[in-house]
């Protein structure tokens, strides 16, 4: 999750990221015996959610085009963009640790 956090933050497109954590992602799951049904939403919360709309100074289009109708800059809202940043990244990381807990039968 992180890694693509990392990656699309720096302004790697989610879909690209998606594919080229995938191979890495199912090594690690493996290796810690996490299930491999949660490997799309990991990758999701990391490539596809905070990075990609709260944080501020994403490169992001849906960012970026707003920009120049409301006359701001990437940095616009910076404490609203890491509160929200903040809860999506902390319900998403509850909701994948309560689910790798859960072993389905």
């Amino acid at each position: 999750m992180l890694a693509c956090a990392l990656l699309t933050y720096g302004g790697v497109l989610p879909f690209v990221v998606a594919f080229a954590v995938y191979p890495i992602a199912a090594e690690l799951f493996r290796a810690v015996d996490l299930p491999k049904r949660l490997m799309p939403a990991t990758i999701a919360l990391g490539a596809f959610t905070f990075t990609m709309t709260a944080l501020p100074g994403t490169p992001a289009i849906q960012n970026a085009i707003p920009m120049s109708y409301f006359g701001t800059t990437p940095f616009a809202a910076p404490v609203l963009g890491m509160i929200g940043g903040g809860v999506m990244l902390a319900l998403g990381a509850a909701w994948l640790l309560r689910r790798a807990r859960h072993r389905a039968p």
